[in-house]
C-alpha cells in the first residue's frame, strides 16, 4: 500500500485556502458578480485538470492533492482580484497565528506519529486515539498561548449551531480563549 502522507499533507495545509476561496465566491455571489465565478470556476478547473493530467503517471495520488491545492489557492486568487477593486477583503487577516497554530499542532504530531510507528507498533486504532489526544492538546495549548480565537468567533458559532451544540462550545470557549481579568483600580 503506498504511502497517503504527503497528499493528505498537502490537502490539509492547503484548506485554508479552499475555505477563504468559498467565502470570496459566495461575496462576489452576494453583490451579483455571477460572471466572474464562471470565469473563476473555469479558470481554476482547468488548472487543476492539466496539473493533475501532467503529473499523475509520475506522482499518483500526489497529483491529485497538488491539483486540489492549485484549485484552492487559483480560485482563492482570481476571486480575491475580482473583489479587491469593490471592496477590501482582508485575505490574510488572521494567517499568521493560523500558521502557528497549525506548525504548532502538525510538528508534535508528526514526531507522535513517528514514534508510535517506529518504535512501539501499535494498532492502528490506539495509535488513531493517541494522535487525536496529542492533536488536541497541541491544538488547544497553541490556541490558547497564541489567542487565535476570540469571544467573537464564539459568538458567531453560537448563533451559527445548533441549540444542542452550545454546552460544547462554552468547554472549547474556555479552553481556547485566554480572557484577561480587568482589575478595578484603587
Amino acid at each position: 500500500m503506498a504511502n497517503q502522507a504527503v497528499p493528505f499533507a498537502i490537502l490539509a495545509l492547503t484548506i485554508i485556502f479552499s475555505a477563504q476561496s468559498l467565502l470570496l465566491i459566495t461575496t462576489l455571489q452576494s453583490i451579483g458578480k455571477t460572471a466572474h465565478i464562471l470565469g473563476i470556476s473555469l479558470a481554476a478547473t482547468s488548472i487543476d485538470l492539466v496539473s493533475v493530467g501532467l503529473g499523475a503517471g509520475l506522482l499518483g495520488t500526489t497529483a491529485g492533492a497538488i491539483g486540489r491545492a492549485l484549485l484552492a489557492f487559483t480560485m482563492l486568487l482570481l476571486a480575491w482580484f475580482s473583489l479587491h477593486r469593490i471592496m477590501h477583503a482582508p485575505v490574510t487577516w488572521g494567517l499568521s497565528k493560523g500558521l502557528v497554530l497549525t506548525i504548532l499542532t502538525a510538528s508534535p504530531l508528526w514526531v507522535v506519529d513517528q514514534i508510535l510507528t517506529s518504535s512501539f507498533h501499535i494498532l492502528p486504532l490506539f495509535r488513531l486515539a493517541l494522535l487525536l489526544i496529542a492533536f488536541m492538546s497541541c491544538f488547544l495549548i497553541g490556541a490558547r498561548m497564541f489567542s487565535v480565537f476570540t469571544e467573537d468567533d464564539f459568538k458567531l458559532l453560537d448563533n451559527a449551531l445548533p441549540g444542542f451544540s452550545r454546552p460544547f462550545l462554552t468547554i472549547l470557549k474556555r479552553l481556547t480563549v485566554r480572557t484577561s481579568a480587568i482589575r478595578p483600580e484603587t
